[in-house]
């Protein structure tokens, strides 16, 4: 199975300083981070400058966001905030090969692609691409139906099955041959996260309705609120499988692990503002 950070790796190593890598890294990084967001948290001299429109105007952008972001549905931000980890590694959102002071120096970034799904047109081109990359290259996604095919064979990793999968063909991955550990219910966070991940993408890229990706989505809920009390819990057990499953390593594993660890705390997070307690009442 191809690395999902394979992309990022390969932009980094061209340019990898070795007698001076943290810094090569870090200049790297910052200018992916800006390209994800069109924002930095290091203004240079002329933004410093004119500092205060711009906030201003990132500020009303962000707020423009969060309103957009209040009239959607329960059920869509859930189903974003499981494929979060991959849907964010994609989108190079916080992009960082450093380990986080958890300090959030621009709260005016709010990618509302980890809040809303199905709708490519909200997406900047390079943003389809790396997300159709993903599916396959990450997930082995060749033909549309295989996205219904091969996410029944990630549940099956996890011994769920989930009535609107019943009638589905199952198909090989590229995750057969793993090992995964289970929860009670046999839930495994790495696997959810791939699981919708390959639903919520299929819907920009693959033709898999909208609609039909939520519904199997929040039946999927249930065993995930049974297992998981919040999303640092979520967290933990993602990047624990990650870490044994060795797909990710070196730089790969590391930028995997601060995007996951930005989610947590970055106040543009579906996780922080939607924590998971906010979705126990699709628990029943």
């Amino acid at each position: 199975m191809a690395s999902i950070f394979k992309q990022m790796k390969d932009f980094i190593r061209d340019s990898w300083n070795e007698a001076d890598e943290d810094s090569a890294a870090e200049q790297q990084a910052t200018a992916s981070a800006g390209t994800a967001t069109n924002s930095s948290s290091q203004p240079s001299p002329a933004t410093e400058a004119n500092a205060g429109q711009p906030e201003s105007e990132e500020a009303q952008a962000a707020q423009q966001t969060l309103e957009r972001i209040a009239r959607l549905h329960q059920a869509e931000i859930f189903a974003c905030s499981l494929a979060a980890p991959f849907r964010a590694s994609a989108c190079y959102d916080w992009f960082s090969l450093f380990k986080s002071s958890r300090q959030d120096p621009d709260p005016n970034v709010v990618p509302f692609h980890l809040y809303s799904f199905g709708d490519s047109s909200a997406l900047k081109q390079d943003q389809i691409d790396m997300l159709r990359q993903q599916q396959e290259r990450s997930f082995g996604i060749e033909h549309n139906e295989d996205v219904l095919k091969i996410g029944k064979n990630f549940l099956s990793l996890t011994g769920i099955s989930l009535p609107s999968l019943s009638n589905v063909e199952e198909m090989p991955s590229p995750l057969d041959g793993f090992t995964f550990d289970r929860e009670d219910d046999g839930v495994n966070a790495w696997l959810v996260s791939a699981f919708a991940s390959l639903l919520v993408t299929g819907t920009e890229c693959n033709g898999l309705p909208k609609e039909q990706a939520v519904q199997i989505l929040s039946e999927l809920a249930p065993v995930v609120l049974r297992n998981y009390q919040d999303w640092e819990q979520y967290a933990f057990d993602f990047l624990k499988t990650d870490q044994l499953l060795g797909i990710n390593k070196g730089r790969g594993a590391k930028l995997l692990h601060n995007t996951v660890e930005s989610l947590g705390f970055k106040s543009g997070s579906p996780w922080v503002r939607y924590p998971l307690s906010t979705y126990r009442d699709m628990a029943a």
